[in-house]
């Protein structure tokens, strides 16, 4: 019977939170109307336990709700609700006192009550076991208006010396308000970095055929290739169901390089001029702040190459001949794999900062004069850094 009554109490002084009969039609608009919508859901909650009705407790409680206890950890409505329904049935009266010490406003209609107590009279057919213990709760301001309970931490009870629980700061209501949101919009900053394996890999393949820049004469000397850095990339998530979202990424500029080779054996020269734009829709898992995702994503290559003979003029100067160009655009489809890592700044703004590894199929370039096709890989790992705003 003490196990019985022990678990119940566990939920019972977890439960302080919110009305099952009356939801407001919008949510609190001041944290004072959020104190005042918790001090109410607190007697509905004592009306709930008289009559033993489990499903209007169940019904106070936030789809993600967490009842942290000194020995296990109850994750979910459905988990809890079943937890209090068995404690429930094994005691035909109950009444619970309690107060916190301080309630605090949080951000996004988030409360926290800390530094509480309570009592818990459990009145069975041959006995009354009266339980004491400490507890702290955090709500939160639900979509449809109501204030649910988020997290119930408990502390050991009060005749085994236990020191009242803690909740974190409010960066953790934060974010489950922040992840709430349908829509999530991610500005590009200048901090990204990587590889771009087109650049690369074009360059290699005319290294190995002989043109180098330690070899080029010095017109070509003082235009080595060039390479931009990594494009901004624009992002927007949806969120769909819990923890899963669909999001999209679009580079809202081209990667550019130009790249340039000479060949001294047969005075050759090439040049090609990049410019690359690639998008992405993934399938993102969210858990906490991290969340991770994988889908399809397309590749927009535009190439400009030429091909010219080289001969010394005299004096130091050097004429080109033409021998052949080519310009053409090419679409790959391949994929993208992402993890992300998601801080929020407010309820609104948040920092991401993430990672993502490209892989397209390799391709060939149309030959150009003399030049032979080149085999050009399209793949790529890049690390960005973006702030986003959540609506």
């Amino acid at each position: 019977m003490r196990r019985v009554t022990s678990l119940l109490c566990c939920f019972v002084s977890a439960v302080v939170p919110v009305g099952a009969q009356t939801v407001p039609s919008t949510a609190p608009s001041s944290a004072a109307a959020v104190r005042q919508a918790v001090v109410a859901a607190r007697l509905r909650l004592d009306a709930a336990l008289a009559a033993r009705d489990t499903a209007a407790i169940a019904s106070l409680l936030a789809d993600d709700a967490l009842l942290i206890q000194p020995h296990d950890t109850l994750h979910g409505r459905p988990a809890i609700a079943a937890f209090v329904a068995g404690g429930l049935a094994a005691v035909p009266e109950v009444a619970l006192s309690y107060a916190p010490e301080r309630m605090d406003a949080c951000v996004d209609g988030a409360l926290h009550e800390t530094g509480g107590t309570y009592v818990l009279l459990l009145r069975t057919y041959v006995r009354t076991d009266t339980l004491r213990g400490r507890y702290a709760a955090r709500w939160v301001t639900a979509g449809d208006g109501s204030v649910r309970l988020a997290t119930v931490v408990l502390a050991r009870s009060l005749g085994e010396g236990g020191q009242a629980p803690r909740l974190a700061t409010c960066a953790p209501a934060q974010r489950a308000a922040l992840v709430r949101k349908r829509l999530q919009i991610l500005l590009p900053t200048p901090f990204a970095a990587g590889t771009w394996r087109t650049v690369g890999t074009f360059e290699g393949t005319l290294r190995a055929r002989g043109y180098g820049s330690g070899l080029v004469p010095a017109f070509l000397a003082s235009h080595p290739t060039r390479e931009d850095d990594l494009p901004f990339t624009l992002g927007a998530r949806v969120a769909v169901v819990p923890r899963w979202s669909v999001e999209a990424t679009v580079a809202i500029d081209p990667k550019r390089a130009e790249i340039r080779g000479f060949r001294p054996g047969d005075s050759s020269y090439v040049k090609a001029d990049y410019a690359g734009r690639y998008g992405a829709v993934l399938i993102s898992y969210e858990r906490g702040w991290v969340r991770a995702g994988a889908g399809p994503a397309l590749l927009r290559n535009r190439w400009a190459i030429e091909e010219a003979q080289g001969y010394d003029a005299g004096a130091g100067g050097w004429q080109y001949t033409p021998r052949g160009n080519s310009s053409y655009t090419e679409l790959e489809l391949g994929v993208v794999a992402q993890a992300a890592v998601m801080f929020p700044v407010s309820s609104h703004v948040f920092i991401d900062g993430r990672a993502g590894l490209r892989q397209f199929p390799s391709r060939t370039t149309p030959a150009t004069g003399r030049l032979a096709p080149l085999t050009v890989r399209h793949s790529g790992l890049s690390i960005s850094l973006g702030i986003g705003g959540a609506l």
